[in-house]
């Protein structure tokens, strides 16, 4: 192995380190941040890439330490694939987290929520409508921050729109 690829393999551990420490920084002075539903679903799949940024999101959720807010978007498409598959086991799991995971608030798709929303779909009209409950829910409750792993969401203004990516 030639010396510079050595460092590479070697450094890469260290970097991640910092990036991971970057992040705790990062949500703790959000306080509160909107979630997308891929934050859930690369966390219940122990994704290799995103499961440890994933892990400290959900550690800072169940200490208190910050708080969070989705929508019942993530709901459905985090149910999706063990309601297909039949797993009662992980839908138990699921519904487990979703209603005890402390400082985690899922908005209903109400009337408020649909007209920010649309407001939202009018002005960034190549957003999907799933897309944009999600950023709309986390602007409805005040979040600055919304973490999602889309590229395409940090065109909106209205919020900073951060990805998993960012942090690898």
């Amino acid at each position: 192995m030639a010396k510079n690829q050595y460092r590479q393999v070697y450094r890469k551990p260290a970097l991640r380190m910092v990036k991971i420490k970057k992040l705790q920084k990062d949500l703790l002075s959000f306080k509160k941040i909107g979630l997308d539903s891929m934050v859930f679903i690369y966390q219940f799949s122990d994704h290799p890439q995103y499961g440890q940024i994933t892990n400290v999101v959900m550690e800072l959720l169940g200490k208190k330490k910050i708080k969070a807010v989705t929508s019942v978007i993530t709901i459905i498409e985090a149910f999706v694939k063990p309601e297909k598959e039949s797993n009662l086991a992980i839908l138990n799991e699921y519904e487990n987290v979703f209603q005890h995971l402390p400082s985690l608030e899922i908005l209903p798709i109400d009337w408020p929520l649909s007209r920010l929303t649309a407001r939202l779909r009018a002005q960034y009209p190549t957003i999907r409508i799933p897309d944009a409950v999600q950023i709309s829910a986390a602007l409805f409750k005040g979040c600055p921050a919304f973490l999602t792993n889309d590229n395409k969401l940090k065109k909106v203004k209205e919020i900073r729109v951060i990805t998993l990516k960012d942090y690898l």
